[in-house]
Protein backbone atom coordinates (compact mmCIF):
# COMPACT_ATOMS: atom_id res chain seq x y z
CA UNK A 1 0.00 0.00 0.00
CA UNK A 2 1.35 3.62 -0.99
CA UNK A 3 1.40 5.49 2.61
CA UNK A 4 0.60 8.81 0.90
CA UNK A 5 -3.09 7.39 0.20
CA UNK A 6 -4.09 6.81 3.12
CA UNK A 7 -4.34 8.64 6.94
CA UNK A 8 -1.99 7.14 9.62
CA UNK A 9 -2.06 9.74 12.28
CA UNK A 10 -5.01 11.89 12.56
CA UNK A 11 -3.73 15.70 13.43
CA UNK A 12 -6.59 18.09 13.95
CA UNK A 13 -5.06 20.99 13.64
CA UNK A 14 -3.15 20.11 10.64
CA UNK A 15 -5.88 18.37 8.57
CA UNK A 16 -8.77 20.96 10.39
CA UNK A 17 -11.58 17.71 9.65
CA UNK A 18 -12.91 15.69 12.21
CA UNK A 19 -13.64 11.59 11.55
CA UNK A 20 -17.07 10.99 12.04
CA UNK A 21 -16.66 8.03 13.46
CA UNK A 22 -14.24 6.57 15.98
CA UNK A 23 -13.57 3.66 18.15
CA UNK A 24 -11.79 2.81 21.17
CA UNK A 25 -9.93 -0.49 22.09
CA UNK A 26 -9.97 -0.73 26.14
CA UNK A 27 -6.51 -1.22 27.84
CA UNK A 28 -5.97 -2.73 30.97
CA UNK A 29 -6.64 0.14 32.62
CA UNK A 30 -10.14 -0.47 31.53
CA UNK A 31 -11.73 1.85 34.26
CA UNK A 32 -9.15 4.80 32.29
CA UNK A 33 -11.10 3.82 29.04
CA UNK A 34 -14.57 3.31 30.27
CA UNK A 35 -14.79 6.97 31.59
CA UNK A 36 -12.51 9.17 30.27
CA UNK A 37 -12.69 8.86 26.53
CA UNK A 38 -16.01 9.62 26.33
CA UNK A 39 -15.12 13.74 26.71
CA UNK A 40 -12.19 13.89 24.74
CA UNK A 41 -13.97 12.24 21.42
CA UNK A 42 -17.01 14.49 22.80
CA UNK A 43 -14.67 17.89 22.55
CA UNK A 44 -13.69 17.04 18.98
CA UNK A 45 -17.25 16.76 17.52
CA UNK A 46 -17.06 12.83 16.89
CA UNK A 47 -20.61 11.80 15.76
CA UNK A 48 -20.22 7.72 16.82
CA UNK A 49 -18.05 6.40 19.40
CA UNK A 50 -17.83 2.47 19.68
CA UNK A 51 -15.86 1.49 22.72
CA UNK A 52 -15.04 -2.32 22.45
CA UNK A 53 -13.53 -4.29 25.32
CA UNK A 54 -12.10 -7.59 25.02
CA UNK A 55 -11.49 -8.47 28.14
CA UNK A 56 -14.65 -7.40 29.35
CA UNK A 57 -15.18 -10.42 31.32
CA UNK A 58 -12.18 -10.23 33.56
CA UNK A 59 -13.69 -7.03 35.59
CA UNK A 60 -16.77 -6.08 37.14
CA UNK A 61 -19.83 -4.63 35.32
CA UNK A 62 -18.02 -5.08 32.17
CA UNK A 63 -19.63 -4.52 28.77
CA UNK A 64 -17.65 -5.70 25.46
CA UNK A 65 -19.13 -2.91 23.36
CA UNK A 66 -20.44 0.64 24.40
CA UNK A 67 -22.00 2.89 21.03
CA UNK A 68 -22.15 6.46 22.07
CA UNK A 69 -24.15 8.88 19.10
CA UNK A 70 -24.24 12.91 18.71
CA UNK A 71 -27.67 13.69 20.06
CA UNK A 72 -28.02 17.55 19.50
CA UNK A 73 -26.61 19.73 21.88
CA UNK A 74 -26.73 16.45 24.41
CA UNK A 75 -23.25 15.77 22.83
CA UNK A 76 -22.03 12.00 22.65
CA UNK A 77 -24.87 10.03 24.58
CA UNK A 78 -24.00 6.39 24.79
CA UNK A 79 -27.12 4.21 23.41
CA UNK A 80 -26.10 0.88 23.49
CA UNK A 81 -23.92 -1.27 25.96
CA UNK A 82 -24.29 -4.96 24.94
CA UNK A 83 -22.30 -8.47 25.28
CA UNK A 84 -23.08 -9.44 22.40
CA UNK A 85 -21.00 -10.18 19.84
CA UNK A 86 -22.17 -7.89 17.23
CA UNK A 87 -23.43 -3.93 17.40
CA UNK A 88 -24.38 -1.65 14.53
CA UNK A 89 -22.41 1.73 13.17
CA UNK A 90 -24.67 3.93 11.54
CA UNK A 91 -21.99 6.06 10.45
CA UNK A 92 -20.30 3.77 8.59
CA UNK A 93 -23.53 1.91 7.85
CA UNK A 94 -22.53 -1.66 8.70
CA UNK A 95 -22.08 -3.82 11.56
CA UNK A 96 -18.72 -4.66 13.94
CA UNK A 97 -18.25 -8.14 15.30
CA UNK A 98 -15.99 -9.91 17.73
CA UNK A 99 -14.52 -12.50 16.17
CA UNK A 100 -12.42 -15.39 18.31
CA UNK A 101 -11.20 -15.92 21.32
CA UNK A 102 -8.89 -14.06 24.19
CA UNK A 103 -5.49 -13.07 22.53
CA UNK A 104 -7.12 -14.85 19.32
CA UNK A 105 -9.77 -12.09 19.43
CA UNK A 106 -10.68 -9.64 16.41
CA UNK A 107 -12.77 -6.98 15.59
CA UNK A 108 -14.17 -7.86 11.78
CA UNK A 109 -16.79 -5.87 9.25
CA UNK A 110 -19.86 -7.20 8.83
CA UNK A 111 -23.09 -6.72 6.62
CA UNK A 112 -26.57 -7.79 6.03
CA UNK A 113 -29.72 -6.86 7.88
CA UNK A 114 -28.30 -8.73 11.28
CA UNK A 115 -24.66 -8.72 10.94
CA UNK A 116 -24.36 -12.34 9.49
CA UNK A 117 -21.88 -11.62 6.72
CA UNK A 118 -18.14 -10.99 7.54
CA UNK A 119 -16.81 -8.64 5.28
CA UNK A 120 -13.93 -10.68 3.89
CA UNK A 121 -10.19 -10.38 4.71
CA UNK A 122 -7.64 -9.75 1.65
CA UNK A 123 -6.39 -13.43 2.70
CA UNK A 124 -10.04 -14.38 2.74
CA UNK A 125 -10.31 -12.64 -0.77
CA UNK A 126 -6.89 -13.91 -2.06
CA UNK A 127 -8.38 -17.75 -0.51
CA UNK A 128 -11.62 -17.24 -2.24
CA UNK A 129 -10.14 -16.22 -5.94
CA UNK A 130 -7.61 -18.95 -5.51
CA UNK A 131 -10.54 -21.33 -5.05
CA UNK A 132 -12.26 -19.96 -8.30
CA UNK A 133 -9.20 -20.45 -10.41
CA UNK A 134 -9.09 -23.96 -9.39
CA UNK A 135 -12.99 -24.53 -9.49
CA UNK A 136 -12.42 -23.03 -13.31
CA UNK A 137 -9.50 -25.54 -13.90
CA UNK A 138 -11.80 -28.30 -13.18
CA UNK A 139 -14.62 -27.60 -15.30
CA UNK A 140 -12.54 -27.07 -17.82
CA UNK A 141 -10.79 -30.81 -17.15
CA UNK A 142 -14.40 -31.75 -17.02
CA UNK A 143 -15.50 -30.35 -19.98
CA UNK A 144 -12.33 -31.70 -21.98
CA UNK A 145 -12.97 -35.61 -20.07
CA UNK A 146 -16.79 -34.89 -21.36
CA UNK A 147 -15.96 -34.19 -24.82
CA UNK A 148 -13.32 -36.90 -25.42
CA UNK A 149 -15.60 -39.49 -24.12
CA UNK A 150 -18.31 -38.05 -26.18
CA UNK A 151 -15.31 -38.43 -29.59
CA UNK A 152 -15.20 -41.79 -28.20
CA UNK A 153 -18.16 -42.75 -27.91
CA UNK A 154 -18.82 -41.61 -31.53
CA UNK A 155 -15.55 -43.44 -32.37
CA UNK A 156 -17.29 -46.90 -31.08
CA UNK A 157 -20.44 -46.07 -32.84
CA UNK A 158 -18.66 -45.56 -36.52
CA UNK A 159 -16.68 -49.01 -35.53
CA UNK A 160 -19.90 -50.51 -34.90
CA UNK A 161 -21.77 -49.13 -38.19
CA UNK A 162 -18.23 -50.80 -39.99
CA UNK A 163 -18.67 -54.08 -38.37
CA UNK A 164 -22.18 -54.34 -39.07
CA UNK A 165 -21.71 -53.14 -42.74
CA UNK A 166 -19.20 -55.84 -43.03
CA UNK A 167 -20.98 -58.72 -41.02
CA UNK A 168 -23.83 -57.77 -44.32
CA UNK A 169 -21.63 -58.39 -47.06
CA UNK A 170 -19.99 -61.37 -45.38
CA UNK A 171 -23.96 -62.52 -45.05
CA UNK A 172 -24.41 -61.36 -49.07
CA UNK A 173 -21.15 -63.15 -50.36
CA UNK A 174 -22.32 -66.38 -47.89
CA UNK A 175 -25.87 -66.42 -49.88
CA UNK A 176 -24.43 -65.74 -53.05
CA UNK A 177 -22.18 -68.76 -52.87
CA UNK A 178 -25.22 -70.60 -51.37
CA UNK A 179 -27.04 -69.75 -54.31
CA UNK A 180 -24.25 -71.07 -56.56
CA UNK A 181 -23.74 -74.46 -55.07
CA UNK A 182 -27.77 -74.79 -55.30
CA UNK A 183 -27.58 -74.43 -58.88
CA UNK A 184 -24.73 -76.44 -59.49
CA UNK A 185 -26.40 -79.14 -57.21
CA UNK A 186 -29.21 -78.74 -59.18
CA UNK A 187 -27.80 -79.35 -62.26
CA UNK A 188 -25.98 -82.54 -61.17
CA UNK A 189 -29.55 -83.63 -59.98
CA UNK A 190 -31.09 -82.82 -63.22
CA UNK A 191 -28.09 -84.81 -65.54
CA UNK A 192 -28.43 -88.14 -63.10
CA UNK A 193 -32.34 -88.00 -63.57
CA UNK A 194 -32.45 -87.89 -67.50
CA UNK A 195 -28.97 -89.62 -68.61
CA UNK A 196 -31.16 -91.05 -71.42
CA UNK A 197 -32.73 -88.32 -73.12
CA UNK A 198 -28.78 -86.73 -73.17
CA UNK A 199 -27.59 -89.47 -75.20
CA UNK A 200 -30.42 -89.79 -77.76
CA UNK A 201 -29.80 -85.81 -77.92
CA UNK A 202 -26.22 -86.29 -79.16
Amino acid sequence: IDPTTYVRTWKLWLDRVVPSFAMEIVSQDWEKDYQGVLPRYDELGVRELIVFDPWYDEHHDGVRWQVFRRVGKRGLVRVEASKKDRVGSKVLGCWLRSVGEGRNTRVRIATGANGSELFPTAEEMADAERAAKEYEREAKERERAAKEQECAAKEQECAAKEQERVAKEQECAAKEAALARISILEAELESLRHPAERRRRR
